[in-house]
């Protein structure tokens, strides 16, 4: 968990900076929707709200099943985030 933890980080440095046009676009032609789940959850983290609303409409629309938020972590007895359909294995606090 300790590279999300420094993702967020990032995020909170550059959410102001993103275009969330931009953000979905990408999102899309990748189309790894994994990525957007995990993604969404760290922007809401970090209270991205700007960017995040689109991207959890897409991320609804594709009804994706639940993943770790981290892999490989037991998330047996994890929480469960209905918006981003992630088991919450681990607690993500940035460094700032």
């Amino acid at each position: 968990s300790g590279h999300l933890q420094h993702i967020a980080t990032v995020l909170v440095e550059l959410a102001e900076s993103m275009d969330a046009g931009r953000l979905i676009e990408a999102a899309r032609t990748d189309g790894a929707i994994a990525v957007a789940q995990r993604l969404g959850y760290l922007l809401d983290l970090v209270d991205a709200g700007n960017l995040v609303d689109e991207l959890a409409a897409w991320v609804k629309q594709d009804q994706p099943r639940f993943l770790p938020l981290v892999p490989g972590v037991d998330s047996r007895e994890a929480a469960r985030d209905l918006r981003w359909r992630l088991l919450v294995n681990s607690t993500i606090e940035p460094d700032l």
